[in-house]
């Protein structure tokens, strides 16, 4: 099983500046 927590992923925008795009997700893959 694979666990992620606290995952954030961040672009930086040239007109708007930070974007977030994912903040502090968390999930579980199963196998299969």
């Amino acid at each position: 099983m694979i666990q992620v927590e606290g995952l954030t992923k961040v672009f930086h925008d040239k007109k708007r500046g930070e974007v977030i795009a994912v903040n502090n997700l968390k999930f579980n893959c199963q196998k299969g």
